[in-house]
Parts: structure tokens; C-alpha cells; sequence
């Protein structure tokens, strides 16, 4: 049997005397804090390790979501126990980690992220390898900090049977919101990683005080021995929540708050990928959709006028419209634009489910069930979008499937709970609605028919395209939406490098006019990027190419003979290194000594996922170490919305060195532009390189970039 939850609050025989809210809401506010601030900082420490993948952030996100719930699950566990024991068990697991943290702080150096944990070698799955690093750095601290919020709301719960906990839900996600904006506009810039550790150490330290005071002063007021288990007390404002008669939530409602959750967590991540993997995957991106993502939780967990459900329907309606203009313009648009109307889509689809979730929140005996609920969802939204999707879809269908379940839970609400009284604009709105999610399921059903031929994994999704021109078929290789190389089948038209890399591009001046490019002399390359293995097609008998590359699709790829050649029909020495170019690079010199490349390669930075870590002072000393001293540094620097120029003229500017600009014209297939960087004196000063070439001019005053400091504001186009 049934019956609907009031909002009668029942007579209990507790101390109804309550401490100061700022008790309650000083540890709320800085654990919440804590939690998303930590999340940029380990992001940015985990990226160099793994090629500066853009799924690099969403395995954090999955990360962080599970260990949410388990916080969850021990806040909800907890606040079944005697209040005393909550209080003091759950401040001397505090003290315990702090003082683990002291000990690394002393012994190593950062309280997060030791030597010893990045240390691991990214062999083998990076995702479990992801985790590992993540569970061994930060996974204790994470996981108390996770439980605070629930935790204090039960306290406060319990010493305050007026009024209602749900408030402190939004101050918790106002916190994070001030943590994630704060990141990229403060600390970031100011701040390198270890001191960015540090100073979160420090706060950790001043949260820890916090809930000690919250503890000390809910025990000055002590409660009623009898009344430590089962209170009941309803503040839940809204009407219409299924509980049975042991006043339990049916099951029906924890898989609405969980199915509600998950859809939010879905367009998060879809999203975050869609954006990063355009432009870059580095913390002000991510933080763009994860601080709207909060902002939603912020707007719908407050009684304020503006939290309205006609307005987030008529808002997810807006959001589903820019999804498909979006999805049918693709690629069409500048950073700027793009970043707007994804994030407007996520902002659409996030707030319409949370606002879903709090109108059928369940009383305050109840509060820690709802929130692992929608714990588990969130985490449930990451499982499918990082660990599902790569391992069956071909193609990027979450986001699809996500718009979709958004838009015909839209529909749901309109048509049972009748969100707007009036008929013909109900009626409207579910037309509406179910013609977005037709439109939308059209697009989706082409991309699955144009997936044969493609691979997903980790590193992102690898397309075939084939066509012919003049009888002569080409194929090309696409990196989500980034052409990466194509190449001829007939002769002899396939043995000539095309794209970025044709004859006359910038890389194909530096080995046509490279001193040792000469009859009787060979010469050594190192390649960041296989692509295809274009360049392989300047090699020559005796000549040596290294090329370094992180996706083992990539290699399967360019080596398959059906579709590329370039790699078995090159005269040249071919030797194929898996792993991030810079570890790979670190470990040679270490064991092997210089590699001596007369031409180095830089290859990564043409779009999907920019590798910041690539483009820094202890990157290009490394280059500098592999290279002779008359060698050629090549980077390829074709991107829709980064202009790198300002980034390397602050390298040469460091090192001394001198460095011009190659740029060629759509009559080569595609426009590429290449900054060669040299202390060869006759290499540039070649009167056919000159008349090709411009010098690398100081655009804008960027900073020197380096491992603990790389920012994109001031270099997006």
C-alpha cells in the first residue's frame, strides 16, 4: 500500500535547541571546496602521463563519481549509529588522514600526487592505471570529504526539526562552483602545481578545525539517549513523494532519482568530451561544464522565484533546438561559439533534471538515501559514458542517447505531471519535444550507418573515409573530427607525401634543404605522431626515422597495407615507439644517451586533444638533449582555435634560437602551418627556404610555458 508524503512535521522528543548555522555551514562550504578543487589539480598532474588525451577528465570524473558514492554509502551508514559515535568516529578517520598527509608533506614533499605514485609506468590500460595513480594520491582524503555534506545535513536534521536540510545542498554546490571558477582564474596562473598541493593541504587543515568546532559544540548541547535511532522528521516543502507505509521511498522512486541523475552525468561527460577534444584538454575547459553542471544543482535546490519547472522545460526545448543546429553545422563553428552553445545545451539538459530531482525529494529521515541515489546515478552516467561507450559504440552515440532520454523525459513530465495547466500548450510542447528527439534520432541513425571502417578507444575514435578521384582511389584517416593523413593507392602518386607534409610544406623544407639531405650523407628523424606515416616518405636508403606514438590503433592503422603504404615503402630505417613521446624520450636519455635526430618532429597539435605538456621548457630541453647542434626542430601548428605563434616564440626567445614560419595553401590538399626552429645558420638563410618562410614574430606576450605552468587563455584564436 501507497500513500503520499506530507509535510506534517511530527513531534520529536529531542533538544530542539540548535547551535549557530555558520557552525554548520563553515565545513559544508570548505569540503565542498576541497573536493572540486583538488579535481583540476590531479587532472593537470595525470595529463603529461597519458599523451594529453582528452578522456584523461572524464576517467578522473568517473573516478570521483564512484568515490562519491562510496562516501555516500558511509554517510548513510553512519548516520544509522548513535550520534556521538558519528560525530567522534568520523573525526578521528579526519585526523588520521591529516596526519598521513603531514607524513607525505615531510617525506616527499606534497601532500598529493607523490613522485612515488606518478612514478607508475601507464602501461597497459590507462584507465585502470588512471585509477590506480588517483585511488593511491587522493583517494582517502576525497572519500571524507565526500560524506561531509550528508553527514552535517543528518546532524543538522536532528537539532533542527523545523527546518529544512536541503539548503546546505546548495550551498555545498555554490562552494564547488567557487572552487572550479577560482581554479583557472587564480590559481592556476599564480600558483605552480606543487604550491596549488600545498595550499590545498593547508585548507584541508583549516576544514578539519571546522567540523572539530561543529562536533565540539552539537555535544555541548547533547540529546536524548532514546532518541538517537530512528527520528522521523519531514521537510520535504513539495507533495506528491511515493513512500510506503514504513514511510520507505518505493523502488519506483530511487530509479526516477537515479535514472534522472544518470542522464545529467551522461550530458556532463558527453559534453566535456565534445569540447576538449576540439580544443584542448586542459583545466579551464573542463571546468566550464562542470561549473554548469553545479551552477544547475545551485538554481533548482533553492526556493527562489526562478526555480520554476515551466521554465527549465521551456529552457531543455531551447537546448535540444541549439543540439541539432549544432550537430548538423558541425565543425562550422569558432572556439568562442562552439563553447557557447555546448554549454548552453549542458545547462538545458542538466537543470531540467535536477530541477526533476528536487521536486520529488523525499523527507529528512530520508536525506541520505536520496543523496546516494542520486550518487549512484551520477556514477552510473560516468560507467556508460567511459567504459561502455569506448568498448561498443564506434562513435561518440552518448551524447545522442543522452539528448534523446532528456528530451523524452521532458515529454514524461509534460504529459504526467502537467508542468503547464493549459492544454493546447502542453499539447505544444510535447509535439515540440518529440520532433527534437526525431530530428536527433535521424542524425544518430546516419552516424551509426557511416561508422563502418572506424575505431574507439581510449585515445578517441579513428575513421576511414574513401574516395576516388580520376580513378585513383584515396583513403584518409580521421582522428574524431581531424583529418591526420591520407595517401594515393596508385603509383606514382602513393609514394609522394600529401596534406600537412607535402614537398613544399614546412616539414618537407626541412628535410629537402637539410644540410645532411644530400647524396653520400643519411640522415636521422624523430617523429611526435604517426598519422599516417607520411613522413616516412622522405626517408632514403640509410636514412633513420623514430617515429613516437601513443595510440596502438594508430600503429594497427598506418600499418595495414590495404589503405596505407607509406611505412613498408619507405627505403628509410622505421622504428615505431608506444607511449607518451616525452616519458619514452626521458627514458632513453636516461638509458641510452642522445639520440642525435638531424630533424625533430613535432606532430601533435593539429586539433583533437592539444598535449600542453609537448610545448614546455622542460619539453623542449629534452628536444634540445635528442637533438645534433646544427638539427632542425619541425612543429606542425595547423589548429582551428589555438594559434600557437606566441607559445614558441617565447621557447626560441629562451633558448636563443631562431625560428620562422611555413605556411602553405589549400592547393596542397590542406593548409598547414610549421615553425621550424634551428641554431643551423644555413638552413634558413637558403634562398628557397627564405622566399617560403616568414620570421616567428612576438603576436601577443605569452609567459614561458612549463611543466608547472601552461595556460591557453591568452593563445585561443
Amino acid at each position: 500500500m501507497v500513500k503520499e508524503a506530507g509535510v506534517k512535521t511530527q513531534n520529536i522528543k529531542i533538544s530542539t535547541s540548535s547551535i549557530n548555522t555558520i557552525y554548520y555551514i563553515v565545513p559544508i562550504f570548505l569540503s565542498s571546496f576541497l573536493l572540486f578543487q583538488v579535481q583540476p589539480i590531479t587532472g593537470k598532474y595525470l595529463l603529461p602521463m597519458f599523451g594529453g588525451s582528452s578522456a584523461v577528465w572524464n576517467i578522473c570524473l568517473l573516478f570521483f563519481q564512484c568515490l562519491l558514492i562510496c562516501g555516500y554509502l558511509y554517510a548513510h551508514m553512519l548516520s544509522r549509529l548513535k550520534l556521538k559515535f558519528q560525530m567522534f568516529g568520523h573525526l578521528l578517520l579526519l585526523v588520521s588522514v591529516l596526519m598521513l598527509m603531514f607524513f607525505l608533506s615531510y617525506f616527499q614533499g606534497t601532500p598529493i600526487m607523490a613522485e612515488s605514485v606518478l612514478d607508475l609506468s601507464p602501461s597497459g590500460s590507462p584507465v585502470i592505471q588512471i585509477l590506480v595513480v588517483l585511488t593511491a594520491s587522493v583517494g582517502l582524503p576525497f572519500f571524507l570529504l565526500s560524506s561531509t555534506t550528508m553527514l552535517i545535513q543528518s546532524w543538522f536534521s536532528r537539532m533542527n526539526t523545523r527546518k529544512s536540510p536541503y539548503s546546505f545542498y546548495a550551498i555545498s554546490n555554490t562552494a564547488s562552483l567557487i572552487a572550479l571558477l577560482s581554479y583557472p582564474l587564480f590559481f592556476e596562473r599564480v600558483l605552480s602545481l606543487n604550491k596549488q598541493a600545498m595550499l590545498w593541504f593547508v585548507i584541508f587543515i583549516g576544514f578539519t578545525l571546522s567540523i572539530t568546532w561543529t562536533i565540539f559544540k552539537i555535544n555541548q548541547i547533547g540529546i536524548k539517549k532514546d532518541n538517537d535511532h530512528g527520528f522521523q522528521i519531514n521537510h520535504s516543502i513539495y507533495g506528491g513523494v511515493l513512500v510506503s507505509e514504513k514511510n520507505v521511498p518505493e523502488l519506483k522512486l530511487y530509479l526516477y532519482w537515479i535514472s534522472y541523475s544518470a542522464a545529467a552525468s551522461v550530458m556532463l561527460l558527453s559534453i566535456t568530451s565534445k569540447i576538449t577534444m576540439d580544443v584542448a584538454p586542459v583545466p579551464f575547459m573542463w571546468i566550464i561544464t562542470l561549473s554548469l553542471y553545479l551552477l544547475s544543482f545551485v538554481l533548482t535546490f533553492v526556493n527562489i522565484r526562478i526555480n520554476s519547472q515551466k521554465l527549465w522545460v521551456v529552457l531543455l526545448a531551447a537546448g535540444l533546438f541549439a543540439a541539432w543546429f549544432s550537430l548538423k553545422l558541425t565543425g562550422q563553428f569558432d572556439v568562442v561559439t562552439n563553447i557557447i552553445i555546448h554549454s548552453f545545451i549542458l545547462f538545458a539538459c542538466c537543470v531540467f533534471c535536477h530541477s526533476q530531482l528536487f521536486y520529488s525529494k523525499p523527507k529528512s529521515s530520508q536525506l541520505t538515501s536520496f543523496y546516494l541515489a542520486v550518487g549512484f546515478g551520477g556514477a552510473l552516467g560516468g560507467l556508460f559514458v567511459n567504459i561502455f561507450a569506448p568498448a561498443f559504440f564506434k562513435g561518440f552515440w552518448e551524447y545522442h542517447l543522452g539528448l534523446i532520454y532528456c528530451s523524452m523525459a521532458g515529454i514524461t513530465a509534460l504529459f504526467g505531471q502537467k508542468i503547464l495547466k493549459l492544454y493546447y500548450l502542453r499539447l505544444f510542447g510535447i509535439i515540440l519535444l518529440a520532433f527534437f528527439t526525431f530530428l536527433i534520432s535521424i542524425d544518430l541513425i546516419s552516424n551509426i550507418r557511416s561508422s563502418k571502417g572506424s575505431v574507439r578507444n581510449f585515445y578517441g575514435r579513428l575513421q576511414l573515409e574513401h574516395s576516388i578521384v580520376n580513378n585513383v582511389r584515396i583513403t584518409k584517416l580521421f582522428h574524431n573530427s581531424i583529418m591526420h593523413g591520407m595517401q594515393f593507392s596508385t603509383d606514382p602518386f602513393r609514394y609522394e607525401p600529401t596534406s600537412y607534409f607535402a614537398e613544399d610544406s614546412g616539414i618537407g623544407l626541412a628535410f629537402r634543404f637539410h644540410p645532411n639531405y644530400k647524396p653520400g650523407k643519411t640522415i636521422k628523424t624523430g617523429v611526435i605522431g604517426l598519422g599516417v606515416g607520411t613522413i616516412a616518405a622522405y626517408g632514403r636508403e640509410g636514412d633513420n626515422i623514430r617515429f613516437y606514438e601513443i595510440d596502438p590503433a594508430v600503429i594497427r592503422l598506418a600499418s595495414q597495407t590495404r589503405w596505407f603504404t607509406y611505412l613498408t615503402d619507405s627505403k628509410a630505417n622505421i622504428d615505431i615507439i608506444i607511449g607518451d613521446a616525452r616519458i619514452s624520450l626521458e627514458k632513453e636519455l636516461a638509458t641510452k644517451g642522445s639520440q642525435k635526430f638531424d630533424i625533430f618532429v613535432i606532430d601533435a597539435f593539429s586539433g583533437d586533444s592539444i598535449p600542453t605538456h609537448l610545448l614546455t621548457k622542460e619539453a623542449f630541453e629534452l628536444y634540445l638533449a635528442h637533438l645534433k647542434i646544427d638539427g632542425i626542430i619541425a612543429i606542425h601548428i595547423s589548429n582551428r582555435y589555438i594559434d600557437f605563434e606566441p607559445v614558441l616564440h617565447a621557447v626560441i626567445k629562451h633558448f636563443n634560437m631562431k625560428g620562422i614560419v611555413v605556411k602553405t595553401s589549400k592547393k596542397n590538399h590542406y593548409n598547414s602551418n610549421w615553425v621550424l626552429i634551428t641554431n643551423n645558420n644555413v638552413f634558413p638563410a637558403d634562398s628557397k627556404v627564405d622566399s617560403s618562410s616568414s620570421t616567428l614574430t612576438d603576436s601577443k606576450d605569452i609567459k614561458l610555458w612549463t611543466d608547472e605552468y601552461n595556460s591557453l587563455w591568452n593563445v585561443l584564436k
